[in-house]
């Protein structure tokens, strides 16, 4: 008996099952962490290039050339939610109020215009979904309009 009580042969056995199962745990959530951080700049990928397309001279009244270039950059690895928004606008001072193409700016100059790209995706972590559920996540893009001569 004196023995058994003292024989360590099941140990590595006894430490290996009660450590498994929080190292397949840590091990899936980095794996879905990596996919997430995936889905989001993948995301805001698309929100750059719609506005980076529009911010070129001529297109920035092309809304569907925006959207296009949105859903073209955010079609690798992830599934856009709908159709992602593009509009343009004007400011006279950067990030101020929005006014019309047409409204003389206190500074003697014409408004800034831009160009505003937004794309969405709708996140689902695996592990994470039976906790939290899944999560639309947006990603908008502003940018100047280049000045054409």
């Amino acid at each position: 008996m004196k023995r058994i009580l003292g024989s360590e042969s099941g140990q590595a056995l006894a430490e290996f099952a009660l450590f498994t199962p929080f190292f397949l745990v840590m091990v899936f959530g980095v794996i879905d962490l990596s996919f997430f951080l995936t889905e989001v700049m993948a995301t805001q990928e698309a929100a750059v290039e719609g506005a980076n397309y529009g911010s070129a001279p001529g297109n920035q009244n092309d809304d569907s050339g925006m959207q296009t270039w949105a859903a073209y950059a955010g079609s690798y690895g992830i599934t856009l939610t709908g159709t992602p928004t593009a509009t343009t606008f004007y400011t006279c001072t950067p990030g101020g109020t929005h006014v019309t193409a047409t409204t003389s700016c206190s500074s003697g100059f014409g408004p800034m215009e831009y160009v505003q790209v937004t794309a969405s995706t709708t996140l689902s972590p695996v592990l994470a979904s039976w906790m939290f559920g899944s999560e639309t996540y947006s990603a908008t893009a502003t940018y100047r309009v280049a000045y054409k001569e």
